[in-house]
Parts: structure tokens; C-alpha cells; sequence
């Protein structure tokens, strides 16, 4: 018989016998999935569903007579409203559109069944943290790619539960990521209101003021559901602040309650579509993250200079942080704290010496020695500064060393905290504690400076009986270099959420300082389609 006729009088005979091809697919689906050119599928598909159904003896498991099992019903109403996962139903799309042609044509039960199996263990390595490789997104995300078994977790959970409502089980557990995934909904469901007047410039609004730019002030916040109380219309009453406060404490801007130019700003830039895409940027984030943080943590939030220490799940203690300069990025990775050095000495990058520090010593030689700095030559001799003809040094022939002695003007302060990395960054105090008051905080060289490094300590180490508060602060003063080990290394997170969870437990968002978020939005936007 001529091949081509082949598929022809296959789908006459399904239509004829229908019953028979529903009995057992087995057969057909081995033929099938041994033939992947057939599927127009990406091979990574073929291959995670060739072994689920290996695992299955090559039988079906959504089909069912003529038409889908309950199960399969289950499993597409996930994949239908995977968005509330922040993910997008259109990777999941073929899935469906065959599910609805196979109800009324048997012939498609098949690929229905094959598509099906596919792009459910997509959706299981979506969740789960293996839809983008951090990575190949940008050179700041130093976190591995998640390496997810979704054979065996649907092989294992289709045991457990046939009914197929694992899936809709399935995310993040954390309860912050719990918490975007609840007000990504809630976002959702207002984005109708995305389109409001924006606040003209003027003398600044505050309790008491009242006329036509209040009430686009108004109009905008009970647009945002920050305005839900009675109020009254024109005039910043008790209501109206309060909705103001939270705006700007939501917003990262100081909760004063005066609508000036920086809250103004916010307001009229305000997008719900920008915010969604923040929220659903954020929960990718999570998902790249361990599930298990450990039962002691530290996690950095760049985006929000913000530090919390974790025990147990509760938290134990917030503090602000200073990060890295836009063109000096404090990286993104995972790692542990292992050692407390009390009065650090600072060796000078060579980098810093050459793009900071040359500048100050052509201008004057005696900055170095006025601010604790000793100068050493290739050969690792100390020298004068004043021995240098600076005006012939540059970038290029700069072969000095340049180290800062410990004391109260380090660069370091008094305590650094030491991370395991291949990126010579780590935590530390700082001299310039004046600048944990203003409200970006991106001015280091790329290590992080913590706000109450005492109370670090005290977390980190753990030991009240050995190093209770009093005797940290003790080991700071002075000039004399300690390093201590610490018997139990802490678990440290570099993150960069611009969505993140305050101390009262309200969601915060933060300016993309890095353009991280934009990176990964568009690596989601330009990401192949899940064929199938």
C-alpha cells in the first residue's frame, strides 16, 4: 500500500472502531514518540514524555474510552489558568486546543494524550524554576539553573493522586512568593483601572489642602485601592493621608504623608500592567531560590537595601544595607557566611585603586598616609607616597599595592562578615553610617554595607554564652585584627526582589536599579514557544 494512504485509512478505521483504538494506545504511542519529527515537538518534550510513558509501560493515562478521563480534565483547567502561577497559559496552549478537537474527533485522542503529558511536565518545570536559565539572562544572576525532574515528580504523583489535582497543588511554597502569587490576583483584577489623570506639579498636598489637584490625588489612589475609606471629595482628610502613608510606604518613598515631587512622580508612573509584570518577575525570582532555605538564613535584597536574618522561619532581625554603584552592581548569589573578622584591614582592589583612588593621590600623595593607607611597590616593599612621581602613573603602569590599616576611618569599619565566593564580596560595617539615611543607598564598590552589624554578629554566631552582644561590641573597639571562624556557616541569599514583603508583612516595591527586571522580562517575552 502506498504510505501516504496510510494515515488515511488509519483515521477511517479509528472512526469505525473507536472503541478499539481507546482499549490500549500503548502500541501508538511508542510508535509515535519514537518518531519525533512527527510531534513538531522540542526534543527535550519528546524525550520527558517517552520516559513517562516508559515509566508506564507505554500506557495512556488522560484517555479513557472515547474521550478524556476526569484526570485529564483536571490537569488542563491548571495549564488553562496557569497565569495565576505568573506563568502564561500560551506555552500550554496546544495542549488544550487538542483536548477540544479530540472530544469530537477519536483520531485526535492520541495526539491529545502525547500533548497532554508533554506540556504537563512543562508546567511542572515552570513552577518549579526551570522556564529561564539565570545565567544566560544576565551576567549579575550567578545562580546555577535549576535542574528539574519532572518524569519522576508527575511519574510519583500520578501514583499518589490519579486525580490529577497534584498539579493544582503545585508552587512555591514560601509565603512570600504565596503572597505575590495573592496580590498578582488582586493586581489582575484591577487592571481596568490602569488608565487615571495624572497629578500635575504644585505646591505640595498635605493634610488639609484641598481643590482639583486633590481630587486627581484621590481619583489615582482609590484607582491604586490604596483610598478605601469614606472620605471627603477635594480635601485631604484623616482618610486621605492615611491612603497617602501607605502609598508611600508600599512604594519605597518616605511615609510622610506630603504629596511632593518624589510621590507625585510615583503616582503618575504608577502602571498596574508595570506592576504585574514586577510581581510576576519577582516570582520567577523565588523559584530560582532553593525550597529549603535552611533553618538559619541571611537574605540580601539589593533592590530594596534591605537585610533580614531568618531562624526557623521567623524573622529575627531587618536592617538597611548599602549596595553596589549602578556601574559597580553588587551580584546576585547564593552562598554561606563563615567567618567574623573583628578590625579588618582593607586591600585595596586594584581595580578601585585605579579608577578611584589614583585621581586623590596625584591631587595629593598625602591622602593615603592622613587616611590609614600604606603603599607597597611590585615587590611587596612599603613605600612613601611622596617617592612617587605621580603625574607618569596611570591605569596601565600602576604597579602598587595599596592597603588601609584597621580603624575607625577603614573603609571596611569594624567588622566584616566573609562569604564564600569566587567574587570577593562580602558584608561589612561602615565609617559613613550617614548614608544609611538617604533613601537609594547604592554607593559601595559592590560589597555590602549593613546598617547594625553588632546585631549580625550576634545572630550569626549564635553563641550568647561565647559571644553575647557586650563582648562583640568589645572585640570592634581597638585596632587589633581577630579572625573567628564560625563553628556553623550561615546561609546567605544576595537576591534582588523589586517586589518584596516589609516587616509588616505588607508587599514593598522597589525601582529596578539594575535593570534586572527589565532583562528577565524580556527573556520571558523572547522565549520559544512550548510547541507540541
Amino acid at each position: 500500500m502506498n504510505k501516504r494512504f496510510v494515515p488515511f485509512f488509519f483515521s477511517i478505521f479509528l472512526l469505525a472502531f473507536p472503541s478499539v483504538y481507546a482499549i490500549d494506545l500503548g502500541p501508538q504511542l511508542k510508535a509515535k514518540l519514537d518518531k519525533p519529527q512527527s510531534l513538531n515537538a522540542r526534543n527535550d518534550q519528546v524525550k520527558n514524555a517517552a520516559n513517562f510513558y516508559k515509566n508506564r509501560n507505554f500506557q495512556q493515562i488522560w484517555v479513557e474510552g472515547n474521550s478524556l478521563t476526569s484526570a485529564a480534565e483536571t490537569v488542563l483547567d491548571v495549564l488553562k489558568n496557569a497565569a495565576s502561577e505568573g506563568l502564561d497559559p500560551r506555552d500550554y496552549a496546544k495542549a488544550l486546543d487538542l483536548a477540544e478537537q479530540a472530544k469530537n474527533n477519536p483520531a485526535k485522542l492520541l495526539d491529545a494524550e502525547i500533548a497532554l503529558s508533554a506540556l504537563a511536565l512543562d508546567y511542572v518545570d515552570d513552577v518549579l524554576g526551570e522556564r529561564l536559565n539565570p545565567r544566560k539572562v544576565k551576567k549579575e544572576l550567578y545562580l546555577k539553573a535549576k535542574n528539574i525532574d519532572a518524569v519522576q515528580i508527575m511519574t510519583s504523583s500520578m501514583a499518589k493522586d490519579p486525580s490529577g489535582k497534584w498539579l493544582a497543588e503545585l508552587t512555591i511554597s514560601h509565603p512570600e512568593y504565596q503572597l505575590l502569587k495573592k496580590t498578582l490576583a488582586e493586581y489582575r483584577a484591577r487592571e481596568g483601572q490602569k488608565h487615571y489623570p495624572k497629578l500635575s506639579l504644585g505646591k505640595k498636598i498635605e493634610l488639609g489642602s484641598n481643590g482639583g489637584r486633590v481630587e486627581t490625588l484621590q481619583w489615582q489612589l482609590s484607582a491604586l485601592n490604596y483610598l478605601v475609606e469614606k472620605h471627603s471629595q477635594g480635601t485631604v482628610d484623616g482618610a486621605t493621608e492615611r491612603a497617602i502613608k501607605a502609598f508611600q510606604e508600599e512604594n519605597n518613598l518616605k511615609p510622610d504623608g506630603f504629596v511632593g515631587p518624589k510621590t507625585i512622580a510615583a503616582l503618575n508612573s504608577f502602571s498596574l500592567e508595570d506592576r504585574i509584570r514586577q510581581l510576576i518577575v519577582s516570582m520567577e525570582r523565588w523559584r530560582w531560590l532553593p525550597e529549603n532555605l535552611g533553618s538559619r538564613y541571611v537574605l540580601v535584597n539589593i533592590a530594596g537595601f534591605d537585610l533580614t536574618a531568618v531562624e526557623n522561619g521567623v524573622e529575627k532581625l531587618r536592617m538597611p544595607v548599602i549596595i553596589g554603584k549602578t556601574y559597580r552592581k553588587t551580584p546576585v548569589f547564593s552562598s554561606n557566611i563563615y567567618s567574623v573578622r573583628f578590625n579588618p584591614s582593607w586591600h585595596v582592589p586594584r581595580s578601585i585603586a585605579v579608577k578611584d583612588k589614583l585621581k586623590k593621590i596625584r591631587k595629593d600623595p598625602g591622602y593615603l598616609s592622613r587616611n590609614g593607607y600604606i603603599l607597597y611597590d611590585s615587590s611587596g616593599s612599603r613605600i612613601s607616597a611622596n617617592s612617587v612621581n605621580w603625574g607618569s602613573i596611570s591605569a596601565s603602569n600602576f604597579n602598587f599595592r595599596i592597603r588601609q590599616n584597621p580603624g575607625s576611618n577603614n573603609a571596611l569599619g569594624k567588622i566584616r562578615f566573609a562569604i564564600k565566593s569566587p567574587f570577593n564580596i562580602y558584608l561589612h560595617s561602615t565609617p559613613d553610617k550617614h548614608l544609611f539615611q538617604k533613601e537609594k543607598r547604592s554607593f559601595s564598590s559592590g560589597c555590602i554595607r549593613v546598617g547594625d552589624p553588632k546585631a549580625l554578629a550576634v545572630f550569626v554566631f549564635n553563641d550568647q554564652g561565647t559571644w553575647p552582644y557586650d563582648r562583640i561590641a568589645k572585640n570592634m573597639e581597638g585596632t587589633q585584627t581577630q579572625n573567628v571562624a564560625l563553628k556553623d556557616p550561615v546561609n546567605v541569599y544576595i537576591s534582588y526582589f523589586t517586589v518584596w514583603k516589609s516587616r509588616d508583612g505588607k508587599l514593598r516595591f522597589s525601582q529596578d536599579i539594575y535593570g534586572q527586571d527589565k532583562a528577565i522580562w524580556a527573556a520571558l517575552q523572547s522565549r520559544k514557544g512550548n510547541r507540541i
